[in-house]
């Protein structure tokens, strides 16, 4: 189901709407809770000099440092695993709330809108408006004619909103001391490709596709992508996807004064946040070349081609060499980098974790960039499984093999399930063409209501297809039990297993960690435990309508259909209770009753006709029979999309020279019960020369008075700016001036 466009203050009460782009509109920051773990800390409270000094290398001062934004969109941030963003420290700014990066990721959405402005050289990046900028500005003196430093992006757009107007962006503007500006949050476009332009580093230009387009679009850069969705989440981080890291590199003038921005924003709209990680001590000034590697691979079932995209640049235009070391003891021989870049093919032959370091040299010089990828399938005949990471290793084999025990020798070993104690199991030797189980998909923690029904999936891919137990740990993860008879799979395409865990949720499972464990003559993989918090009663709101709007709307039905109602169309809001005790529901909108309803336990729903208005704000209360206490719904703001609008102009019927003559000026929409018109402005331009700016009436009427100075042939030209509930428009006109 695609995630629908909605700002929230908690989860208690989930409300789902249809929502097209707005900026301005939604009147409070309202924040979706994010994880919470003791591995991963952010503090917004620091100061923009604590920033500016965090980043701070080798060969670089800085000063006359300062900030514009939300104060909780910027500060530092500390992961225990630097595999999460790939570093341990550094600085964030988010368009958003900088605290709600911490994961794991438990839903697909996060939003905090803070009703600020974006920034118009972000929104040329983007090429649509943009909201909620925060941005980071400083002064510093490199002592070489270049600085660099990393950084990694991530978003709450993935996957949905990919190939769509909410194209969120983000810019590292460095500025010489003779006034020349470098955008290096840049990648190129089509990877390996010299002819290829660089394109900002954003959503639309680094993704794995929107499966809720259809077509799907192509993919844009998926080598340096890495997807976390909600289900199949493997990064403890609330966001949806995040980049892999990314070198920004800049031209400066030496010994002088040179300035740097740091700006992100979001697009189209002020919710569904992104931020960009700057790794801490990585802005230096120094000769040595830049290097960049991504992996990307049609499977993850060895054996299987990779291809590597090589990107090198030097700060002096020096002719670079490179070899990557592609971590299964095969390293390719010093190559010419032409053009600074290229891709090039490797075949991982056996499963593994391997991590692949490229070198870019000039000579004399020389810069560093590692990636990893993770392989199921089939394992080294030797009992030897690479395990490596950019961070521990990324050197060579040696560093991260694992040798196996047993007989003969053993593929893998594993423990047995139910953690009993009892000795290691050993696997067959596996021939040619088979493999033993890698997961693929490790099941997602949830938040269920008590008595309501709850599911995880997992899924593993092996030949012959595995087998699935599922277990359950209610000792905090130290002991695991099988869960009789959960032992389902679904046999798919490329030997992928896949396996759905139901349960209904009881206080008695509260904490409770769920793993699922494939198994086949093979081997053994064991997923990641998901884990169950048992909530209180929810309920769900969703929308539909007979009509759909503009293509760029945002809007999600319950049934996973789109649709956009338009301004004063006929909706359907569907009222669904989940929980395990009867009661009453009572839906506000505005703070006025619109309906109620009984339920019993279990599940309840309900239906009413609604005429769609921008920014009236929904909640519903749900109270359980015999009960004081009631589980009430954030306000949600439900924003539909604007009304299409046309402009009349009308002159008098005869205008005279050096006479005031009024032109009145209408503009039309499908307005519904309420007008669409104030906020916006009618731009009146006569002969190419901007002449009045009118705020028209509630009707959408306004007069101007124009005293031409010449007879003959005059152009009218009339624009509309658009307001929230309507679109802009322009018409244009001619007069004809006489004497008399």
């Amino acid at each position: 189901m695609m995630k629908a466009r909605i700002v929230a203050t908690t989860a208690a009460v989930v409300i789902g709407g249809l929502m097209a782009p707005v900026g301005p509109m939604i009147t409070a920051a309202m924040a979706a809770p994010a994880g919470s773990n003791a591995t991963e800390a952010v503090d917004t409270t620091v100061s923009a000099s604590t920033l500016a000094a965090d980043l701070v290398g080798a060969g670089v001062s800085v000063s006359n440092v300062q900030y514009t934004g939300a104060p909780d969109a910027k500060g530092t941030f500390a992961f225990a695993d630097p595999t999460t963003v790939g570093m341990n420290g550094g600085i964030v700014l988010s368009s958003g709330n900088a605290n709600e990066v911490v994961g794991p990721n438990t839903m697909d959405w996060n939003s905090t809108s803070w009703n600020l402005l974006g920034n118009d050289l972000l929104s040329g990046l983007s090429t649509y408006p943009t909201y909620d900028a925060s941005m980071l500005s400083f002064d510093f003196v490199p002592t070489t004619n270049q600085v660099s430093f990393q950084y990694a992006f991530a978003s709450d757009e993935y996957p949905e909103w990919v190939n769509t107007v909410f194209n969120d962006v983000f810019a590292f503007w460095v500025t010489d001391a003779n006034g020349s500006t470098t955008n290096c949050a840049t990648v190129r476009q089509t990877a390996g490709d010299p002819a290829s332009p660089q394109v900002p580093v954003a959503i639309n230009n680094i993704n794995d596709s929107n499966p809720v387009q259809s077509p799907p679009p192509a993919s844009m850069r998926p080598d340096l992508f890495r997807p976390n969705y909600v289900g199949s989440s493997t990064i403890n981080l609330e966001m949806d996807g995040i980049t892999k890291v990314l070198t920004c590199q800049a031209p400066v003038t030496p010994g002088a004064l040179n300035h740097m921005s740091l700006a992100i924003s979001d697009s189209s709209d002020g919710i569904y946040d992104s931020n960009v990680f700057i790794k801490a001590s990585s802005l230096v000034s120094d000769a040595k070349p830049v290097a960049d590697i991504g992996l990307d691979a049609s499977s993850h079932a060895a054996p299987v081609a990779v291809s590597a995209s090589v990107e090198g640049r030097d700060p002096n235009g020096a002719a670079l060499n490179y070899s990557i070391n592609w971590g299964d003891g095969v390293t390719t021989s010093p190559t010419s980098l032409a053009n600074d870049t290229t891709v090039v093919n490797h075949t991982y032959q056996y499963a593994g974790n391997y991590a692949a370091t490229l070198t870019v040299s000039n000579g004399t010089n020389s810069g560093t960039s590692c990636d990893e990828i993770s392989l199921g399938g089939i394992a080294d005949p030797n009992g030897i499984k690479a395990n490596e990471s950019c961070d521990v290793a990324g050197t060579g084999i040696a560093a991260g093999l694992v040798a196996a025990t047993g007989s003969n020798p053993p593929v893998a070993t594993g423990t047995p399930t139910g953690s009993d104690g009892t000795p290691p199991v050993t696997y067959e030797q596996a021939p040619s063409g088979s493999w033993g189980p890698g997961v693929d998909v490790h099941p997602t923690s949830v938040t269920s209501p008590d008595g309501s029904s709850f599911t995880m999936t997992a899924a593993a891919n092996a030949k012959p297809y595995p087998t699935v137990q599922w277990q359950v740990s209610t000792d905090g993860g130290e002991t695991y039990e099988d869960v009789p008879g959960a032992t389902n799979a679904v046999n798919g395409a490329d030997h992928v297993a896949t396996s759905t865990f139901t349960a209904t949720a009881s206080s008695l499972l509260d904490g409770a960690k769920y793993q699922a464990v494939f198994t086949n003559p093979y081997g053994q993989d064991v997923t990641d435990p998901g884990t169950v918090t048992i909530g209180p009663a929810a309920v769900v709101l969703s929308v539909a309508s007979s009509g759909s709007g503009p293509a760029a709307a945002k809007a999600l039905a319950k049934t996973g259909s789109m649709a956009t109602p338009t301004v004063g169309q006929a909706s359907v809001l569907s009222v669904t209770v989940l929980s395990g005790k009867s009661g009453k529901v009572v839906v506000l909108q505005g703070g006025k009753k619109v309906t109620s309803f009984s339920v019993v336990a279990g599940s309840g729903s309900q239906t009413y006709k609604w005429n769609a208005t921008g920014g009236k704000a929904l909640t519903a209360v749900f109270t359980p029979t015999g009960s004081k206490k009631s589980f009430s719904s954030p306000l949600s703001v439900l924003v539909v999309a604007p009304s299409a609008t046309s402009i009349s102009i009308t002159p008098p019927s005869k205008t005279v020279v050096n006479k005031s003559n009024s032109i009145k000026l209408k503009v039309s929409g499908s307005i519904g019960s309420k007008p669409v018109f104030t906020g916006g402005s009618l731009s009146v331009v006569i002969d190419d020369v901007v002449v009045a700016s009118l705020a028209p009436n509630a009707s959408g009427s306004a007069t101007y008075k124009w005293t031409p100075s010449t007879i003959g042939a005059h152009t009218v030209d009339v624009t509309w700016s658009g307001t929230t509930t309507s679109l802009a428009s322009n018409a244009s006109r001619g007069i004809n001036v006489v004497a008399k």
